[in-house]
């Protein structure tokens, strides 16, 4: 029993300091962005569309270098990293998966507009604001570095590690946990009340128990890249669809849109 104990102390210790490595190794891979652009060291939203993008991409590159270093340091090899090309089963999975976290995404907006809840607005929202051709960078940052970033890091990594001690369900509520601690500070400044962002932080953990799942199930981390990437290039369709209509997007995109 001690033994077990142990070794599930580890194991969360282990998910909690690869987290804080990603979070220091994305403000130190992000310097070189703020030397192009200094406006960065101000505000992230007032920065050049080129700025911004840098910035964020090399945010997501330093996230991803965690989760190879921890790799690398616990000698367990590359070929620990559940990356394939898909096959029938994959497919399936990665279409499963993107009904679901669309189906959860307009469900869940629909509730907190019916209830009157309120939900604080991600930080992205600052940073896209009325920018088109931001928005496009942002949709290519999603597919290309934000999704494969966050799922390697939070499923490939600390999730799968996670089920070494723990069942498949207690590794996803337990990675999902990290997943949306980490996402705390995106939301905290643009939240009026503390309610507003118990409600995004809410719905953004069940997100990540889909991308889990998806994970679980297809044993392939392009599985949930693809759905991760599918649920917010959907957000970032609508918000620049508002846009070009002319219309405000937060007419027609809840706050908790950008997972």
């Amino acid at each position: 029993m001690l033994s077990r104990t142990r070794r599930s102390v580890t194991a969360v210790l282990a998910g909690v300091g690869v987290t804080v490595l990603a979070l220091l190794l994305m403000m130190v891979v992000s310097i070189p962005a703020i030397f192009i652009d200094p406006t960065l060291l101000v505000s992230l939203a007032d920065a050049t569309v080129f700025g911004r993008t840098l910035a964020i991409a090399l945010q997501f590159v330093g996230m991803a270098l965690a989760g190879l270093l921890y790799i690398w340091a616990t000698g367990r090899g590359w070929g620990w990293i559940d990356l394939r090309v898909p096959n029938r089963r994959d497919l399936v999975w990665m279409g499963i998966g993107v009904a679901l976290i669309i189906g959860y995404y307009i469900g869940a907006s629909i509730i907190i507009q019916l209830l009157n809840v309120p939900a604080a607005d991600s930080d992205v929202v600052a940073v896209l604001g009325d920018d088109v051709m931001m928005v496009l960078m942002m949709l290519i940052l999603v597919a290309f570095f934000n999704a494969p970033a966050e799922e390697f890091l939070f499923r490939n990594v600390i999730q799968k590690r996670f089920a070494e001690v723990f069942s498949d369900w207690g590794a996803i509520v337990a990675a999902s946990i990290l997943f949306t601690l980490i996402h705390v500070p995106m939301f905290v400044p643009q939240a009026a009340e503390l309610t507003a962002t118990v409600t995004s932080l809410v719905i953004l953990f069940g997100g990540s128990v889909i991308f889990g799942y998806t994970y679980v199930r297809s044993g392939n981390l392009l599985v949930p890249i693809v759905v991760h990437a599918a649920m917010n290039g959907f957000v970032l369709l609508i918000y620049l669809a508002a846009l070009l209509a002319g219309v405000n997007p937060g007419q027609m995109v809840t706050p908790i849109g950008m997972i």
